[in-house]
C-alpha cells in the first residue's frame, strides 16, 4: 500500500486505540473487545528497527528499546531454536484451534487473521487479553503438534505479545478492518463483525 490517506488513517486509529487504551481502562469496567497481537518465535528481537518492550519496558508509556544492530545479533545468536515462518497449511490449524477455543469459551471472534510470521485477532471474553492470549497459543501449539506441524521441543510462539482494549464499536470496526485488509495477500483468516 502506498502512504497516502488510507496509510494516515491508520496510524491516527492505532495511536487513538493506544492512547485511549491507557485512559478509558480506569473510566470503564468491561471493554467491548480487545485487539490482541503476538508473534512467532525468533521474528522480532530486541534492538530491532521496529522497537520493542521488554519485562522492564512493559508499562504504558515506558520508553522502548531503540534500535541496536549488536543487541539484535546477541538476540539472534541466543535463539535455541529456527524462527518461525507460518506456511499456509498451519494457518489453517491455527485458525480451527483458535475457534475451537472461542467456542468452548464463549468468547466471542470478531476478526482474526494468522500471518506468516504474527497474529491478529479482535475477540470479546469478560477474561482479561493475556489469558485469552496464552489460552490461544496453548491450543493452537497443542494442535499443531498433534497434526506433526511441529516437533515437541520447538519453541513457537514469542513471549507474551500486544493487548489493547476496544472501547468503541468504531474501534472494533477499525481493528476487525485492520486485522483482515490492511495485513496484505489474505492467509488463514476469520471475520464475523453481525
Amino acid at each position: 500500500m502506498k502512504y497516502g490517506i488510507k496509510k494516515h488513517s491508520i496510524i491516527v486509529q492505532i495511536n487513538h486505540m493506544k492512547n485511549s487504551n491507557h485512559n478509558e481502562e480506569k473510566s470503564r469496567e468491561k471493554p467491548l473487545a480487545y485487539f490482541i497481537t503476538f508473534r512467532t518465535y525468533g521474528t522480532w528481537h530486541h534492538g530491532d528497527e521496529r522497537l520493542s518492550v521488554d519485562r522492564v519496558r512493559n508499562i504504558y508509556g515506558t520508553r522502548k528499546i531503540k534500535p541496536n544492530k549488536n543487541l539484535k545479533k546477541q538476540m539472534q545468536e541466543m535463539q535455541r531454536h529456527d524462527s518461525i515462518q507460518f506456511t499456509k497449511e498451519q494457518g489453517d490449524i491455527i485458525l480451527e484451534s483458535f475457534v475451537t477455543a472461542c467456542n468452548k469459551y464463549n468468547w466471542r471472534l470478531y476478526a482474526l487473521h494468522i500471518r506468516t510470521n504474527h497474529v491478529h485477532l479482535t475477540v470479546k471474553s469478560d477474561n482479561r487479553p493475556e489469558h485469552v492470549m496464552t489460552e490461544l497459543k496453548a491450543y493452537a501449539t497443542r494442535l499443531l503438534r498433534k497434526r506433526g506441524a511441529f516437533p515437541l521441543d520447538q519453541k513457537i510462539w514469542s513471549r507474551h505479545g500486544s493487548t489493547k482494549y476496544i472501547w468503541s464499536p468504531e474501534s472494533l470496526y477499525f481493528s476487525s478492518d485492520y486485522t483482515i485488509e490492511q495485513q496484505g495477500q489474505k492467509m488463514a483468516y476469520f471475520f464475523n463483525l453481525s
